[in-house]
């Protein structure tokens, strides 16, 4: 009986109608990883059948979050700043979102979000380092040697994460593991930063 209450509560007031929109933005409240489209149907008030309208699979679902994802992304503008600050910025602004959404790793190497969001990415970033006097080909350069470091910082912090849950009884090992993600992640931007450097005096 409690079931069936519950069941009838949740579908009042939920509209029958979507769209692949209200899809993804369902999917994104759910958190956008490791869901299941029963999950999304069960979120819109609708069965599974009526999401395979709009969707073909899992697979999709999650490569159309993702790219929602990076579109909505606040990505920092340089206004006058320093390419190094916007840089850094921009690649931890990258970093956080890939942790948050680990698909987003997979999709940004194989371009898998689309090819407008990924131009777009490239563009606002490329356009901003363009504005502090460098080359084009300089800043295409930069912005794939960026998303390569955040890769590498994410998938380090993941991978720590991991070891974190398992270990999670270990509260020296848990904060131990938390210095070298940062360490690591820092490591990376700030030796990307003096090889832009050190390739930007060698065209003055």
């Amino acid at each position: 009986m409690q079931t069936e209450k519950k069941q009838s509560s949740n579908s009042v007031g939920r509209p029958r109608s979507i769209s692949r929109q209200k899809i993804i933005d369902a999917a994104l409240c759910l958190g956008g990883d490791k869901i299941t489209m029963k999950q999304v149907a069960d979120e819109l008030g609708v069965g599974i059948a009526t999401l395979y309208k709009y969707v073909a699979n899992k697979d999709e679902l999650q490569q159309l979050v993702v790219g929602q994802l990076l579109a909505n992304l606040s990505l920092p503008k340089r206004r006058g700043r320093h390419r190094r600050e916007y840089i850094r910025d921009f690649y931890q602004s990258l970093c956080q979102a890939m942790i948050r959404q680990p698909k987003v790793i997979s999709q940004l190497m194989e371009g898998g979000f689309g090819v407008e969001t990924s131009q777009k990415l490239k563009s606002d970033f490329t356009q901003e380092i363009l504005n502090s006097g460098m080359s084009s080909e300089m800043a295409a350069q930069i912005y794939v040697a960026v998303c390569q470091a955040s890769i590498g910082a994410a998938v380090t912090e993941l991978e720590l994460e991991a070891q974190r849950q398992r270990r999670r009884k270990i509260s020296n090992n848990d904060s131990s593991n938390q210095i070298i993600a940062k360490n690591t992640g820092n490591f990376l931007i700030d030796a990307l930063l003096e090889k832009i450097d050190s390739s930007i005096e060698l065209y003055v």
